[in-house]
């Protein structure tokens, strides 16, 4: 099954390399990796202790941002070596000072993983979430290398708990620890053979109340919205924006609308523009002297969304329309209501969220724009949701202290 594994990747690799003659993200993706093992020899030094922390993108990164903090922080004397995946993180991990050294991960296969093991020699490896890469794991359990999983989620949908996936569940046995967000994961874990596991919550919690002590203002938004109310729609897809359409080109003067897409080419900000009846104008071309006379403003640019939520009076997350919504909580620990999609039944923050009152579902524009205009013209229920989702934060943070007090080096 591991060599059946290993071909299967083979093939996924081909596909990437046909892609990346038409596609910018896969080129990305193969030219990271070429000379890769002369890169990392030439730049890492000799005699270091290291540490091998790893997200699969920019979202896992954002996730496992604390727990890499708090290792750097604990483990001065150690370098870390932070890779990824795909292409979406790479950029932003160079920017992270606890990371000594950012790569690609090669892919995985039966020399790949020995040989990166044994270039970087790491004492322990992170992962987050769920970037399984079974080689690396038999690599890592053979060296006797302690490695864990950050913020597991686990469901008995996954290929694991399936017929066909006895092979690969074993696998999972090799892991030094799980440490999940839910009682749930632990359970269908430990009915299924795996015992290490420990239940610690989610550390983009940590992330966002962080973040949300700390974040400074953006006096461009601050005019933009001038005294009216701020809608924010965050990491829209086209299916979301056909949605928000109908509301933004029907709704009064005195409402406001930041829309700051997940894609920001300049195909898919002509897209968002031609469904658009209201003025608008992008972060782009702005124009501090006349931002006021513009309903909408399409942010397109990146960096800036989780400082925007600040301002917002309703937020909409994008992503419920396709494979999923985006990070609520960045919005949440603000205390701001939220609307998103039907697509978030993978995600427990927005399902609790939802029960409580915080958040809430829409199927349609008919929805949304019934909704919207319940938030925007009750104040005292958005005080009410503000305490709601505030507390919901409050109550679940401290994930990554239990982590830290757990890891092994």
């Amino acid at each position: 099954m591991l060599y059946l594994y290993f071909f299967a990747l083979k093939i996924y690799s081909t596909g990437i390399w046909i892609a990346s003659f038409f596609k910018v993200k896969a080129k990305e993706w193969i030219d990271g990796r070429k000379n890769f093992y002369n890169q990392i020899a030439s730049e890492l030094k000799s005699g270091e202790k290291r540490i091998w922390f790893h997200c699969s993108s920019f979202g896992e990164f954002e996730q496992g941002r604390p727990v890499l903090q708090a290792l750097k922080k604990k483990f001065p004397e150690h370098k870390i070596v932070l890779t990824f995946f795909s292409p979406s993180g790479i950029k932003q991990g160079k920017k992270e000072p606890a990371a000594d050294y950012v790569f690609y991960m090669p892919l995985d296969g039966a020399s790949s993983s020995q040989k990166f093991i044994e270039i970087t020699n790491p004492p322990s490896r992170i992962f987050v979430k769920y970037d399984y890469w079974f080689g690396y794991m038999r690599q890592l359990h053979h060296h006797k290398i302690p490695f864990y999983y950050v913020s597991c989620i686990f469901r008995r949908e996954q290929y694991f708990f399936k017929w066909y996936g006895v092979w690969f569940l074993k696998q999972l046995k090799n892991a030094t620890c799980f440490f999940v967000q839910d009682e749930a994961s632990q359970n269908l874990l430990n009915q299924n053979g795996i015992s290490q596991t420990i239940i610690t919550g989610d550390t983009r919690f940590d992330r966002v109340f962080e973040f949300s002590k700390n974040t400074l203002p953006l006096d461009w938004v601050v005019n933009f919205k001038a005294r009216k109310k701020l809608i924010v729609a965050g990491s829209t897809w086209a299916e979301d924006e056909t949605v928000l359409s109908d509301f933004i080109n029907s709704s009064s003067d005195n409402i406001k609308i930041i829309i700051v897409p997940h894609e920001i080419s300049t195909e898919k900000i002509a897209l968002l523009e031609s469904k658009l009846k209201a003025k608008s104008v992008l972060y782009s071309s702005l124009n501090n002297s006349s931002v006021q006379d513009n309903k909408v403003l399409i942010v397109d640019a990146v960096g800036f969304l989780s400082k925007i939520y600040q301002y917002a009076d309703v937020v909409y997350i994008g992503g419920g329309f396709g494979k999923g919504i985006h990070n609520i909580l960045e919005a949440v620990v603000f205390g701001k209501p939220v609307l998103f999609g039907p697509n978030f039944k993978k995600f427990n923050e927005a399902i609790e969220l939802k029960r409580m009152g915080g958040a809430f579902e829409i199927t349609n524009s008919e929805e949304l724009t019934a909704q919207l205009n319940l938030l925007l013209n009750n104040d005292q229920l958005c005080e009410e949701i503000n305490t709601i989702n505030q507390d919901f934060v409050k109550v679940n943070i401290g994930a990554t202290e239990k982590i830290m007090a757990e890891i092994r080096i």
